[in-house]
């Protein structure tokens, strides 16, 4: 796996694993076009705290829920602390988890 690959999935996410320079996993939210028109069209948020949002939890719950239910670990020291994995199966479980939850506000906000 390169820097910036995305793995191959057989449909459309809007949650995926990102490998980064660091040689680990982040979560990556492609927005494309969700956000230019229709209901979220003023978001204006971190994708980072999307992910927390969509839980339902404060984003440091959201940091502790990524970290001990789906072996993530903490980082950053300036800005936003994110979550991050070593391994890409733990990133992809996480990811699916958003993605599930993503697909239901999705569909009530009818974002198509």
């Amino acid at each position: 796996m390169t820097v910036g690959e995305m793995p191959t999935l057989n449909h459309i996410r809007r949650f995926r694993p990102w490998y980064t320079a660091e040689k680990e996993w982040i979560i990556s939210f492609d927005s494309e076009d969700i956000f230019e028109e229709g209901a979220l069209k003023d978001f204006s948020s971190s994708y980072h705290v999307l992910g927390a949002r969509l839980l339902g939890l404060p984003y440091h719950e959201f940091l502790l829920y990524m970290a001990k239910n789906h072996n993530g670990y903490l980082r950053g020291k300036k800005g936003y602390c994110h979550v991050a994995f070593k391994e890409q199966s733990d990133c992809n479980r996480a990811c699916e988890e958003l993605e599930r939850q993503w697909r239901i506000v999705k569909e009530k906000l009818d974002l198509g």
